[in-house]
């Protein structure tokens, strides 16, 4: 699978290694001495287990970091193996990925090229780069969040119709058939199979670590055992430098147009995961109705006249400092401390 490509260079002279991750193949490209060497293997567990039994033999340096884009579940064999060996697996955005090849003299888009830039990548943007450090119960549980939130968008979806349905059938005498009542009921069903998988991911344990972090955010009172798991699965886990740096990720802040003499009108960035930033308003609300801290930050702005939903925006960004500051202190929540 490559052994005789990588016989052409020594695996301690390498600087970094970048792995393009698609369903079928994984393309690698080494980056050693300003030079490069490409291979590609197949993305199956054999093929990558094999290629793993070759870095622990070449005694590959565990500080040198192989570098994988996010690619939807495409890329999660690939991370869960390597790290499980523990190497430094780095995932990264992929539109990191676009915008620094768009901005390249020569723009390709081709599986090599794409390696043989982002494998630049890491060397030019170390410190804003995160480690993999994702375990398989983490995922599992991530997978079972993101199943919950399309599950409550097509249950709310389907409800609305019915209401609509059953709006119309009532002002023009119609009855109900059969088959309406079944999908009626089959909506009740899924809705409370919806709330046994949020219960089961509440009682699901993480690693020690991880729990510990979750307890941290739950000590907030408001915020449930079940919410604090989303938080910490979407963004707590990441090791931030700042309470800004985790703000900006979680992608709740105003996105400003300002232009010369043109000013346009701020609005909230969608960027992010929808679910979280339902489940951040929800905390926020919670907080401003049973914490005085919250509640005073709240009537403060609308003593200025702000709008509702500016106020709660800037709850929310006290929420989120107030989580980052309490897992860089390894403290629990107290209300009467002040602000963070």
């Amino acid at each position: 699978m490559g052994r005789n490509i990588l016989n052409k260079c020594s695996l301690k002279s390498i600087i970094s290694v970048w792995l393009d991750v698609s369903k079928s193949k994984i393309d690698i490209c080494l980056l050693w001495n300003k030079e490069d060497l490409c291979l590609q293997i197949q993305n199956t567990k054999l093929w990558l287990i094999e290629f793993i039994e070759i870095l622990k033999k070449d005694n590959f340096s565990p500080e040198i970091p192989l570098i994988v884009e996010s690619t939807w579940d495409y890329n999660t064999l690939a991370c869960i193996l390597i790290s499980e060996a523990w190497f430094n697996i780095i995932e990264i955005n992929p539109i990191i990925t676009k915008n620094y090849v768009k901005h390249t003299i020569r723009w390709t888009k081709t599986d090599k090229t794409d390696a043989r830039a982002l494998a630049n990548i890491w060397i030019l943007n170390k410190e804003n780069l995160f480690s993999f450090k994702k375990d398989k119960k983490f995922i599992e549980i991530s997978k079972k969040i993101s199943l919950v939130s399309c599950l409550e968008k097509q249950i709310q979806a389907l409800k609305r119709t019915l209401v609509s349905f059953y709006e119309v059938n009532n002002n023009l005498e119609i009855s109900i058939s059969s088959a309406v009542e079944i999908i009626l009921i089959s909506i009740q069903k899924l809705e409370k199979d919806t709330k046994n998988l949020q219960k089961e991911i509440e009682e699901s344990k993480l690693k020690p670590e991880s729990e510990k972090k979750v307890n941290i955010i739950s000590s907030i009172k408001w915020i449930s055992n079940y919410m604090a798991k989303v938080f910490y699965i979407s963004f707590a886990h990441k090791d931030f430098i700042s309470k800004e740096s985790m703000y900006a990720f979680v992608w709740y802040d105003p996105k400003l147009k300002d232009s010369w003499n043109m000013t346009g009108k701020a609005y909230i960035s969608k960027r992010w995961n929808c679910y979280v930033r339902k489940k951040l308003y929800q905390a926020a609300f919670c907080g401003i109705q049973h914490c005085k801290l919250f509640k005073d930050q709240y009537d403060k702005l609308k003593t200025k006249w702000k709008h509702h939903f500016t106020c709660v925006i800037v709850v929310i960004k006290k929420i989120i400092y107030t989580i980052y500051s309490l897992l860089k202190n390894n403290s629990m929540f107290d209300p009467n401390f002040g602000s963070f």
